[in-house]
């Protein structure tokens, strides 16, 4: 027979809530702790999680909602966030929007009905759900965090990585290995993307080598970092280095530079951003901006357990740094 947390209380003569903190370890009169272990030395019990949730009002659940896990950055930071709240005995749901604010208010919906703990979201995107009013309903009452993002909301807080300034850090170096002809590729349009475009655009003017038509929009894929290769020497246009949104984008870049002849990272340069594992495989090794996804995940984490303890926080934010390998 299994038993419940409300069998243990009848034979014990005691409350829910009783069993509950013993169960909790919390303080128990004398002659509770006595009636509840010798029920418990009688019988075959393991404490039912959601007996345990009606009492404390807490799963000791968590959620980690993210656009694509399949895109190498964000899985990273899933991972990472996924690891450490296991270390500290929750359970995580990991939840796949696919951009979709419909999808992402679905989530909600469901996550909100199984007395979840907390929520992070994973990716400036979510900022779009600050114009949603259902999404900041469901949003109000539990803790939130945003990884490189910002919801309005008292019960939210941000970490926060400086794209501006890791931009700008890639544009100074290699100005100072001169080149002055830098390109740079958007790929998606966020916050975080305007961030990095302000970065390049505001260096390059203070150093005079800015030109706006090379700040170049296209789309988050391999295939679109060499079609804009092909673009541009398509036009004969002039360049001597390449600053990507994303390590994808520059994996394109560099397949492609190198199919049209050009020896990366001595007669052009290439630099990515985000650091995984993408820029691991190039030949030669990507040069990346790094915004520390582990870090980042840690933080949330961190933030976010606070949040859930009633704790009082603040949102963090990170500074990027320049990685040297070999395509610049």
């Amino acid at each position: 027979m299994k038993y419940t947390i409300y069998d243990i209380a009848k034979l014990a003569n005691t409350s829910v809530s009783t069993i509950s903190r013993y169960l909790n370890h919390k303080p128990v009169t004398e002659e509770n702790r006595i009636k509840i272990e010798k029920v418990l030395s009688n019988i075959d019990f393991k404490p039912n999680a959601m007996a345990r949730a009606l009492v404390s009002n807490s799963l000791k659940t968590v959620a980690i909602i993210t656009v694509d896990i399949r895109v190498p950055h964000f899985a990273s930071i899933t991972y990472f966030f996924e690891q450490e709240f296991t270390k500290r005995g929750y359970h995580v749901i990991i939840c796949n929007t696919s951009g979709s604010v419909e999808k992402a208010i679905d989530y909600l919906k469901m996550l909100l009905n199984t007395k979840i703990d907390g929520i992070a979201f994973v990716g400036s995107i979510f900022d779009l759900l600050n114009s949603n009013k259902e999404a900041m309903e469901l949003l109000k009452n539990i803790p939130v965090v945003v990884a490189n993002g910002q919801l309005n909301l008292p019960n939210c807080y941000s970490v926060l990585c400086d794209d501006a300034y890791g931009v700008s850090q890639a544009v100074e170096y290699l100005f100072k290995k001169g080149r002055h002809n830098i390109f740079y590729i958007n790929d998606i349009d966020t916050k975080s993307a305007l961030f990095k475009i302000d970065g390049f655009v505001s260096t390059t003017k203070r150093l005079g080598i800015y030109d706006s038509s090379h700040v170049i929009k296209t789309n988050h894929s391999i295939d679109s970092g060499m079609q804009i290769i092909k673009n541009i020497i398509k036009n004969k246009e002039v360049f001597d280095a390449f600053i990507c949104s994303d390590d994808e984008v520059a994996v394109g870049v560099i397949n492609q530079l190198k199919y049209e002849g050009y020896l990366v990272g001595k007669e052009v340069d290439v630099i990515g951003y985000n650091n995984t594992t993408l820029s691991e495989v190039t030949i030669p090794k990507m040069t990346v901006i790094n915004n520390k996804a582990e870090e980042e995940a840690k933080l949330l984490v961190l933030l976010l357990e606070k949040l859930i303890n009633g704790d009082k926080t603040q949102s963090i934010t990170i500074k990027p740094e320049l990685i040297i390998k070999g395509s610049a």
